[in-house]
């Protein structure tokens, strides 16, 4: 067992299969090397020069004449003439030239035929372990013919036999030593640029070797395929599961059979990406990346994922990306595509200028930056809408509403901004920033403000803890904050939501649910959340002064309101009519714009 580990690791089999351009990244690390021997090998001609002269030898024999010129003249024509091969050949002709000439001088010397026990360190970082081998292998038999040569007497040296076969031995000691370092630092950088340029689950290569690969076709066209349900089996059945999952998938994968050569990737979440091997343009390399996408779509829903006795099947879907002017924006454009088909529950579908999902990717693109600009320039600001109550008709309350001011100081409605942000993460900022703002607002009046929050928010862990420090902080908004909870269909954990309510309630916060009557689920939060205002929805407030059927929904949801003890809030009352007709119902509070429209101050502020 030790002897076969010994073999594999000298022999490198425990290294993967490396980046495909590892050997362009090795000609770089060592042709680096060559104008750096050459300075040292100029440096050590230097060294030996300056021992002779203090050890009272001559220096200026022909062979250290000749031998310095070359280094010199070599590394002055290395900056002219970087001819890398040339040089190598030359370097290690000059060792074996440089041997010879120390070891038949006749008279007494300083052993500079040593020199060449550096040699196989040299020659394996210029050459690596193949070429480096076969230069090591020369040079030492080229050192045992020189000594056998000695001992019979062919050549006369001032050196004894004995002293050059103890240098021979420890420069095939040398030898070993530099073959072992050097397969070593090739495996290390094999084994980085393996985790580098590949997937370690899957086994394929990643989205770096896809960027690159894209770059250097010159038709490159893109599929990538997502397989669907591949992040619910993460959720349910755990990580370890889901990298078997993976591993499942890139099997699969590497089975596919395609008339068209294809290469995979594996990108993330279960997406893959595919570039295949089609060298034209058009409507027929078209028509070949459909047929791949069907061919690919059919062959990873044939087979079914299998854990303990559970059948998974796999649910995939292509976009696709072909052609049109350069690489630039190919995987978004697939990703595009992928995502129209998703949307549209097709199996693929291929990319064009005109896809509505592109329009889109765009806008959002551009609202993102606008959104980013705001809270850069801080242009996001809260407009006040009044709220009476009709018992007395006077103003009571505000409702806070998000405005964006844009570049040009117009206040813009926050609906396009509300949508990306929740894409981005920075719909909870948003809610902070109207928090603060109106908490500093109300510190000059008497009235109570609402603010909108939304699931996103409510189920933030930090949502809670902020909240109690704000009202610690604002004392003055105790029992004058409306957390007003907006789009409350998406409350999918009553318990959570209900602690919720209750732990903020205890700080000094009340609740009302926004657009009320429209939905079966607005009437269990009625009896699961302890709610102290309800919204109606501001389309059957608009109807109360044209549909009957609304006007009874309306009168009966007030009536039962009554019941509960929960106050009411009629939203949209836009004419006289619909005022008259909510306070007839009993509904106790009336926003809209009737009463009057959302400005940056409150009435006589």
């Amino acid at each position: 067992m030790t002897i076969n580990n010994l073999k594999q690791r000298m022999m490198g089999d425990f290294v993967i299969d490396p980046r495909h351009d590892i050997v362009i990244y090795d000609i770089i690390v060592r042709d680096g090397f060559i104008p750096f021997t050459l300075l040292l090998g100029l440096i050590l001609t230097v060294l030996i020069y300056s021992v002779r002269v203090v050890s009272g030898y001559d220096m200026f024999s022909m062979f250290h004449i000749l031998y310095s010129s070359i280094f010199i003249t070599l590394f002055y024509l290395y900056k002219f003439f970087p001819k890398q091969g040339l040089f190598r050949f030359t370097i290690f002709a000059m060792f074996i030239i440089s041997l010879w000439i120390s070891m038949i001088s006749a008279e007494p010397g300083l052993n500079e035929y040593l020199i060449v026990l550096i040699f196989p360190v040299i020659t394996y970082n210029l050459a690596g372990i193949k070429t480096g081998t076969i230069w090591n292998t020369v040079s030492g038999l080229f050192f045992l013919a020189a000594i056998a040569a000695t001992y019979s007497g062919l050549i006369k040296t001032g050196y004894d036999v004995s002293n050059l076969v103890i240098a021979f031995l420890v420069y095939v000691f040398i030898s070993i030593f530099s073959y072992y370092a050097e397969l070593r630092h090739s495996s290390i950088e094999k084994l980085i640029l393996r985790q580098l340029y590949y997937d370690n689950t899957s086994g394929l290569p990643n989205r770096k070797m896809l960027i690159e690969d894209i770059a250097h076709r010159i038709y490159p066209s893109l599929l990538i395929l997502r397989i669907d349900n591949f992040h619910d089996i993460n959720t349910f059945f755990g990580y370890t599961l889901g990298d078997d999952f993976l591993k499942f998938i890139s099997k699969r994968i590497n089975l596919f059979n395609s008339a068209i050569k294809v290469k995979a990737y594996n990108l993330t979440s279960g997406e893959f990406a595919f570039v295949p091997e089609i060298n034209e343009t058009g409507d027929n390399a078209v028509n070949k990346l459909k047929q791949i996408a069907s061919d690919l779509t059919a062959h990873m829903s044939e087979e079914k994922y299998i854990h303990q006795e559970t059948h998974i099947p796999l649910n995939p879907f292509v976009g696709i990306a072909p052609y049109f002017d350069g690489s630039d924006g190919l995987i978004s454009q697939a990703d595009i595509a992928l995502h129209h088909a998703i949307n549209k529950k097709l199996t693929f579908h291929v990319y064009n200028d005109d896809d509505k999902d592109r329009v889109r990717y765009i806008d959002n693109v551009n609202i993102l930056s606008e959104l980013n600009n705001a809270l850069l320039n801080d242009r996001v600001i809260p407009y006040f809408q009044a709220i009476i109550n009709n018992s007395n008709g006077k103003i009571d309350k505000y409702e806070s509403l998000l405005r964006i001011i844009d570049s040009d100081g117009n206040p813009g409605l926050p609906g396009k901004y509300l949508e990306v942000a929740r894409k981005t993460n920075l719909y909870h900022e948003l809610t902070k920033i109207m928090i603060e703002k109106v908490f500093d607002y109300m510190e000059n009046n008497t009235f109570s403000f609402s603010v909108n929050i939304s699931a996103e928010d409510i189920y933030n862990p930090d949502f809670p803890p902020y909240l109690e420090e704000m009202m610690k902080s604002h004392p003055w908004c105790n029992k004058r904050i409306i957390l007003e909870l907006v789009e409350s269909e998406r409350f999918d954990n009553y318990g959570y939501v209900g602690e919720f309510i209750r732990r903020c309630r205890k700080i000094g916060y009340t609740f009302a649910i926004d657009d009320f009557g429209t939905g079966y689920s607005n009437f269990s939060h009625l009896t699961k959340l302890h709610i102290d205002y309800v919204k109606f929805d501001g389309s059957l407030i608009q109807k109360i002064d044209s549909d009957p059927v609304t006007r009874i929904i309306v009168k009966n949801i007030a009536a039962l309101c009554r019941e509960l003890n929960v106050k009411t809030i009629a939203e949209f009352v836009d004419n006289e009519f619909i005022l008259n007709t909510v306070n007839e119902y009993g509904i106790d509070y009336s926003q809209g714009s009737f009463i009057n429209s959302p400005s940056p101050s409150v009435i006589n502020d």
